[in-house]
């Protein structure tokens, strides 16, 4: 998956299943990859980030809360993953958030 993953700027040198949009990601597309790990809590610094696809991989642990403050989310899908713990009443308070 990283084949093309050079350098330390995914917009400036198109990194795979990373939407940009000017200098910023607007999107994580990363299903049925065969990932395993965390999602990190410094996900929550991509702002502009709009959606993200993380279903069917091998993903652990709890969703991070950051997740829940990025203003312009629209679609989060993370289901077929080995997640735990509950969804925070937070996350209806994602103002752009339109697929779960």
């Amino acid at each position: 998956m990283t084949g093309n993953w050079n350098g330390d700027d995914p917009c400036e040198y198109g990194w795979d299943g990373v939407v940009c949009l000017d200098d910023s990601v607007i999107s994580l597309e990363f299903g049925e990859r065969q990932l395993e790990g965390t999602l990190p809590d410094s996900i929550g610094d991509l702002l502009n980030l709009q959606l993200l696809r993380v279903s069917h991989n091998n993903f652990t642990g709890t969703i991070p809360n950051t997740l829940y403050q990025i203003p312009a989310l629209k679609f989060m899908w993370l289901q077929d993953n080995q997640l735990t713990g509950t969804l925070p009443p937070s996350i209806y308070e994602i103002e752009n958030l339109m697929e779960l």
